[in-house]
């Protein structure tokens, strides 16, 4: 498994250069010359290397030393937005070969594309689907109906062919569990307008170009131009279609995928403005265009190699935790950690075969267990009765972080859709007092409510909280944690 995430580092993001290749050389006409081959290596290049380029403040921050380098590029993610980015280009690479090369055999290959995004990642889906309606509209001004009827069977494979999904869909939004806790899923309730900066520069600029394309009589029967319109005005619908239905899931994540259609669109545009004569002007922009996204990649990762390897390497005193639970816990043993140690709470569900009591990560559960679940945490921390109401006052108090039941109102509150955590602050406010009476319940029993067998801890439990918990047996790893068996 390592070697494959390792792999998959490269090989997806080698694989997503070649669609973004390919889709470029389709809008530029797929001409045999130099100047068209650089364009889509160009174009390409941006796509894969290029997005955090177009966030200056933190591009300035990064140059002059003042903040983090923030991890590798996002397509070296091992599932998404690399998945999703690469679904989409096939899927605008088959849309193009049945709509403009009339290649209607693609018909189902790109149906089922979009069947594989509606199963795997709404941000690819809802731009995929937002881009066939715009590019819908452009087929209808021109009156090319057949375009649309083809867009329109592509759409129904697509449908048909994420049947399994719809049901499961269908399943999950029956469970009243699911509509409490949509709000920790990233669920947005507003009719407010999203705009992205470098989507609408792009507009703009692409726009004012194509003005004068239009006096010279030379968009009408371009294919290209409508693709290049449904890519942008495709990225405003998918940032702004709450002001309809009135719900989006966290749309800023849209950003990673617009981007780099404002990249290919700008780069087409130029391309077609320069005219070939002056090949040399375009080779040298498109040249400087190359260079820029490889020497900041090149500079931002020796900054992250220095930056995250000591962090790597202190990670691996974890590795006696995970063989000591693999070696002698039984499969799908509860492990309950006491504070967050060194973020075990990752680590454990990934390299053992055991599960956890209590985490942050955890999103779907009663909000019962959350708040039970969190005062057990805090009694485990020996957190006392009279010490609550200032613990939770604390800035560095971890409550929001179990607690929040809006992700939006919780990492951007008073900003986009205004969103706020009523319930959140109703439990906050409620938590003293039932934290003091939880103190009085017999703990094993109350954390015997859901299967517990071992608590995990970086300092010794005091003997009273050993004597709550039934005197455990304990052993201490070589790296100082100490493993209590709950018999």
């Amino acid at each position: 498994l390592p070697t494959i995430v390792l792999l998959s580092k490269f090989f997806l993001p080698a694989l997503l250069f070649l669609l973004a290749y390919r889709f470029i050389r389709k809008l530029t006409d797929d001409e045999k010359t130099s100047a068209n081959i650089f364009i889509a290596i160009t174009g390409s290049l941006l796509v894969t290397l290029g997005i955090d380029l177009t966030d200056l403040s933190r591009l300035i921050r990064i140059l002059t030393g003042a903040g983090d380098v923030g991890g590798m590029p996002i397509w070296t993610r091992p599932v998404n937005p690399i998945s999703g980015a690469l679904l989409l280009f096939l899927f605008l690479n088959l849309v193009w070969s049945v709509t403009v090369e009339k290649r209607k055999h693609f018909i189902i290959p790109a149906g089922l594309t979009l069947s594989m995004m509606f199963a795997s990642y709404f941000f690819s889906w809802g731009l995929a689907i937002s881009v066939l309606f715009i590019l819908g509209l452009s087929f209808a001004l021109r009156k090319e109906f057949t375009r649309i009827i083809n867009l329109g069977w592509i759409v129904l494979t697509g449908i048909i062919g994420a049947t399994p999904y719809w049901i499961l869909v269908a399943t999950v939004h029956s469970n009243p569990l699911f509509a409490e806790l949509s709000g920790r899923f990233g669920l947005i309730r507003t009719h407010d307008p999203l705009f992205n900066k470098v989507l609408l520069a792009a507009f703009g600029i692409f726009g004012g170009i194509s003005i004068l394309f239009w006096k010279k009589q030379q968009l009408k029967e371009s294919s290209w131009w409508p693709f290049c319109v449904a890519m942008l005005g495709g990225g405003l619908v998918a940032l702004n279609q709450q002001i309809i239905t009135g719900v989006t899931i966290w749309p800023f994540h849209f950003v990673q995928y617009t981007v780099p259609f404002a990249y290919i669109v700008l780069l087409v545009i130029f391309y077609r403005l320069i005219p070939s004569r002056y090949a040399l002007t375009r080779h040298f922009i498109f040249g400087i265009l190359a260079i820029i996204p490889i020497s900041f990649t090149i500079y931002t990762e020796v900054l992250d190699y220095q930056r995250l390897y000591p962090k790597f390497v202190a990670r691996q005193q974890w590795a006696d935790i995970f063989d000591w639970l693999n070696d002698n816990t039984p499969k799908d043993s509860v492990v309950f950690i006491n504070d967050n140690v060194g973020s075990l709470d990752l680590y454990i569900p990934a390299y053992t075969h055991n599960n956890l009591y209590f985490s942050q990560s955890i999103i779907m559960a009663p909000r019962e267990r959350f708040i039970r679940s969190y005062m057990s945490f805090l009694r485990l921390k020996g957190v006392t009765g009279d010490q609550i109401d200032a613990y939770l006052k604390d800035p560095k108090s971890e409550a929001t972080n179990y607690l929040y039941t809006n992700l939006f109102a919780v990492l951007r509150p008073g900003n986009f859709g205004n969103e706020r955590d009523d319930e959140l602050d109703a439990t906050l406010a409620r938590l003293p007092e039932q934290y003091r009476q939880f103190l009085k319940e017999d703990f094993l029993t109350a954390l015997k409510t859901n299967r517990l067998d071992y608590v995990l801890s970086k300092d010794e439990l005091s003997e009273d909280l050993l004597a709550s918990l039934g005197n455990p047996t304990v052993v201490r790893l070589p790296n100082g944690i100490f493993i209590y068996h709950i018999l």
